[in-house]
């Protein structure tokens, strides 16, 4: 599936694949089933997980920025 700049729909963004029927199935099983050790995991831990999630997409925070704004056909303005 493509991706157009919204500002631009010459401009391909990004060509990504479509899940099928079986991968979002399976995916959803994958989840269900990692659920119950991640809902055993003590929440301290839990907290450091979630806490490095957050500090890397902190440090990547100005590309994802520039984009998203890309994708959605914006102007990015690094202030």
């Amino acid at each position: 599936m493509e991706r157009r700049n919204p500002a631009n729909l010459d401009e391909v963004v990004a060509v990504v694949p479509l899940s099928t029927r079986d991968e979002v199935r399976e995916a959803i099983a994958a989840a269900k089933a990692a659920f119950p050790a991640w809902r055993d995991t003590p929440a301290p831990l839990r907290g450091r997980i979630i806490a490095k999630a957050a500090a890397l997409m902190t440090e990547q925070k100005d590309e994802v920025a520039r984009i998203l704004t890309h994708e959605e056909g914006k102007v990015f303005r690094n202030p």
